[in-house]
């Protein structure tokens, strides 16, 4: 049975921030990973899966992930399932912006001013 991974846009951030979306991932219908960030990084974007800090044995503060791909083959799956939705939802709100402003009508300049009357 192959594998199949299918990916939802939960929220597109569309502020300057590394950070693009959130997202949720679903595997084989059966299974759901919910929160993984989607992040603008040096060498493009990659997956950020959902993680818990944790403090080691040093003090220091570390992320623990609460599922990752564990191959490079699903590692590639992911990151290509999201950039995929990604660039849907970024699309389909951009056509859904074009839409709103299309609907707004121009209000020609009168020849004449208004004038009020009594």
């Amino acid at each position: 049975m192959a594998t199949t991974v299918a990916a939802r846009i939960d929220r597109l951030n569309n502020d300057d921030s590394k950070t693009k979306a959130y997202a949720t991932l679903t595997i084989n219908d059966a299974f759901a990973i919910h929160g993984v960030r989607l992040i603008q990084g040096k060498n493009g974007l990659f997956a950020s899966m959902p993680s818990r800090t944790v403090t080691n044995e040093q003090g220091e503060t570390e992320y623990v992930p609460f599922a990752n791909p564990i191959t490079k083959e699903a590692s590639d799956a992911v990151r290509t399932c999201l950039v995929n939705a990604y660039n849907e939802a970024v699309e389909a709100q951009s056509e859904f912006n074009d839409m709103l402003n299309s609907d707004i009508e121009e209000v020609p300049d009168e020849e004449e001013p208004l004038t009020q009357s009594m």
